[in-house]
């Protein structure tokens, strides 16, 4: 996070009965500052799997922030508020991939975290351009990694 002392995690909870999620699959965060102890858990969404998240960086502080993930079986992307990591309840905007893939694309993003456009700058106010999305191959093509571009402005309005 921008402070440099906290880093965020996200992750999917699939622990029927324990956990933060209530006994749901969900994705979760925790804070840390030394990568060894956690707090503040929270449900960031329930239902929904295979988070990738990455901070804008338009505004000042870390936020908005966006995200990928995986709801009912299709791949969505998801823009937070500008103040929080608070995303709005799923499904987002639906994300497809050629070929189909139903775990949830990757955002490219510099060693911070900064989502990038797709010439490897970041993104400014109003948001234009390209972005890079990165996923799995499948059962029928093999497991491999493609990449796609796509316009972010479909995906996500900060």
């Amino acid at each position: 996070m921008e402070s440099g002392s906290l880093m965020r995690v996200y992750f999917t909870q699939n622990v029927p009965g324990y956990g933060i999620a209530g006994g749901a699959n969900g994705i979760v965060s925790l804070d840390t500052t030394n990568g060894t102890t956690f707090s503040n858990p929270r449900l960031i969404m329930a239902g929904a799997y295979w988070a990738n998240v990455k901070r804008v960086g338009l505004y000042n502080g870390d936020y908005p922030m966006v995200m990928t993930y995986n709801y009912g079986g299709n791949a969505y992307a998801s823009t937070s508020s500008t103040t929080s990591d608070a995303f709005p309840a799923p499904p987002g905007v639906q994300i497809a991939t050629n070929p189909t893939w139903d775990e949830a694309p990757t955002l490219e993003s510099d060693e911070y975290g900064l989502f990038l456009n797709a010439n490897g700058g970041a993104f400014s106010h109003p948001v234009s351009g390209q972005m890079n999305f990165w996923w799995g191959g499948s059962a029928t093509t093999g497991k491999y990694i493609w990449a796609g571009e796509t316009s972010a402005a479909h995906f996500f309005s900060f």
